[in-house]
């Protein structure tokens, strides 16, 4: 390729000029709460492949906020959706998206989940044919 034609090639106009053949823009999605602080508690079990969590989050809804919070979460199944005073909270949880309906004001939503053999972001490791000897981690 010659130094003209890569000229011509990037002054397109093309928005997306270093993105591969075939991939999708992929933007996050709009905020409508502002996340202050998450009181986190994860448990791990190794040998089972399994975890638990529960996580308190203080938010603040924004200008945009219509009063359902969204927040991405994957590959879990949720138990629970309360706010600060323990009540349960209406929420709708699909396609690793989490709604929470009726949030006005700043205020805490605590929610618990479950999962296991996540494919992304916690992987978990053991003996095999191998490693015999390996740790569960």
């Amino acid at each position: 390729m010659t130094e003209t034609s890569l000229l011509r090639l990037l002054s397109a106009g093309s928005s997306r000029r270093f993105a591969e053949p075939g991939v999708k823009p992929n933007y996050a999605s709009s905020r409508t709460v502002r996340i202050s602080h998450i009181d986190l508690s994860l448990v791990i079990e190794p040998v089972e492949h399994t975890f638990t969590g529960q996580a308190t989050l203080h938010v603040e809804p924004l200008l945009l906020h219509r009063g359902t919070a969204t927040f991405d979460l994957d590959e879990v199944v949720v138990d629970s959706v309360v706010d600060g005073a323990g009540e349960p909270m209406d929420f709708h949880h699909a396609n690793g998206v989490l709604e929470v309906d009726r949030v006005e004001g700043p205020t805490k939503i605590t929610v618990a989940w479950h999962g296991e053999n996540p494919t992304r972001g916690l992987y978990f490791t053991g003996p095999k044919a191998s490693a015999p000897d390996r740790q569960h981690m």
